[in-house]
């Protein structure tokens, strides 16, 4: 499937498991970080994706809460073990917002925060 995200959307933090997942992403267009968190949604991890960059693929593995940040319009092809039922795809955690709620604005705007911070020191 191929993913299209422009800066300013809000991809809720989840996970894959039971069944257990792994998910793999590739950037085709543009630039975007991918997020891992710990459990206790404390950022772990960030790979800034660009299509000419020295990263362009991450993998998820099953049962690791993820995220992305547009930096700038972007377009990611995404594999992901299937099959695919809706009610188990995929588990939010009880730390972030749900999409379309009022604190899913401030907590995008937070994590953007801490990309941008940590674009700019490892640059």
């Amino acid at each position: 499937m191929v993913n299209a995200i422009v800066p300013g959307s809000y991809v809720p933090p989840h996970k894959h498991e039971n069944p257990d997942k792994i998910e793999v992403f590739t950037i085709l267009v543009g630039r975007v970080a991918c997020l891992k968190f710990t459990p206790e949604g404390i950022i772990d991890k960030i790979y800034p994706l660009e299509e000419k960059g020295s990263i362009r693929i991450v993998d998820i593995r099953p049962r690791i809460y993820h995220s992305f940040i547009a930096l700038e319009p972007s377009a990611l092809l995404e594999i992901i073990q299937g099959p695919y039922h809706q009610e188990t795809h995929k588990y939010w955690p009880q730390w972030a917002p749900k999409e379309d709620t009022p604190e899913a604005s401030a907590y995008l705007n937070k994590l953007e925060l801490e990309v941008n911070q940590y674009l700019k020191s490892h640059h």
